[in-house]
């Protein structure tokens, strides 16, 4: 069974306060794999959900129209997050989201998620906030900065640019970096690096090219 909307929603804003503009929904699902296409966001933030549902939160600080769109892509069902291209100002320069101090498009999503499904997250420069997601999770981005919390899960990150975070370090991990640092419970570690343990639910593959990763003590 397939998850299968069309939302489109104006939001406003205070002419004289600017102020940031909230909108939600809730939708029922029952398919196991959900593709989130970031694009149009500044960060993303991934929750579990405590039912069947799932949730959507969206902020913003500029008046427009947004449209969140689901899109059937080889047995799949892909969110794609959508802005009149005449109401937003896109910064068009490549940015390192580090160093980063204007947002990009004053956006954001909270998504809350049933538990045990796929997740695909795509996207170019956007910061990515994995609440502990129980689940299969695959994060593939350019740039940005990459938070997991803990891995409760299957999980596989690519990324170009940018640093990723974890809190904990009992799970199967593989991590590549070709120019980037990898920290491991505070100590510097060789690329790749590589660790087995008897915990199968609990995978972590990692692959970057400047990406800075850290494990557990940071």
């Amino acid at each position: 069974m397939r998850l299968v909307f069309f939302i489109t929603y104006v939001l406003w804003i205070s002419p004289v306060v600017l102020s940031q503009e909230i909108w939600s929904k809730i939708y029922e699902t029952h398919t196991d794999e959900i593709v989130i296409n970031g694009e149009g966001l500044d960060d993303l933030i991934i929750k579990n959900s405590k039912d069947k549902f799932i949730r959507i939160l969206l902020r913003t600080e500029k008046k427009g129209e947004y449209s969140i769109i689901t899109k059937s892509l080889q047995d799949q069902e892909v969110f794609y997050f959508q802005v009149k291209k005449d109401t937003y100002r896109f910064n068009d320069k490549k940015v390192f989201r580090k160093y980063i101090t204007r947002r990009i498009s004053n956006t954001s999503a909270i998504i809350e998620i049933p538990k045990d499904k796929s997740v695909v997250v795509n996207g170019e420069n956007l910061g990515v906030n994995s609440y502990s997601y129980i689940g299969n999770l695959h994060i593939a981005i350019h740039r940005g900065n990459i938070y997991l919390n803990t891995v409760e899960g299957f999980y596989k990150v690519d990324f170009f640019q940018g640093n990723l975070y974890v809190n904990n370090s009992e799970f199967r991990k593989e991590f590549w970096s070709n120019k980037g640092t990898i920290m491991f419970e505070e100590k510097r570690v060789n690329s790749p690096f590589k660790k087995q343990i008897e915990e199968k639910e609990k995978q972590l593959f990692v692959n970057s090219v400047l990406g800075n990763i850290f494990v557990n003590g940071i």
